[in-house]
């Protein structure tokens, strides 16, 4: 699988790590972290900030031993398979939502959404 943008799959596995409190959010960001320190890339100071305040975030909602767990194995991940996490999770949320009908909308109304991380 050959994947295009990989400052745009950083930035895409921080972002969907933000919405998240689970392991899988923590695995998104090492992964991340590891892909940014591949490329030589470094954050904003802006960008920092953020992915400090979502860190702390899931730090909290799972606890300090199983954060540092899942940033290891996201850490050590291939991208590939990180990448397959994130569209799962993604589409986990997205049925979630048809099921309940968010948006006041019915099951059917609900828009089809796909992460282009891949190139395609």
């Amino acid at each position: 699988m050959a994947l295009g943008d990989r400052d745009g799959i950083a930035e895409s596995l921080e972002g969907l790590g933000g919405v998240g409190s689970t392991a899988e959010a923590a695995r998104l960001l090492g992964t991340a972290a590891a892909l940014r320190q591949a490329m030589g890339r470094s954050m904003s100071q802006g960008e920092r900030e953020t992915n400090a305040l979502i860190a702390d975030s899931i730090q909290a909602a799972i606890g300090e031993d199983a954060f540092a767990a899942a940033w290891a194995a996201g850490r050590e991940s291939t991208l590939e398979e990180t990448v397959a996490m994130a569209l799962a999770m993604t589409n986990e949320g997205i049925e979630g939502q048809r099921e309940h009908g968010a948006g006041g909308t019915g099951p059917a109304e609900q828009p089809e959404i796909r992460i282009d991380v891949l190139g395609r």
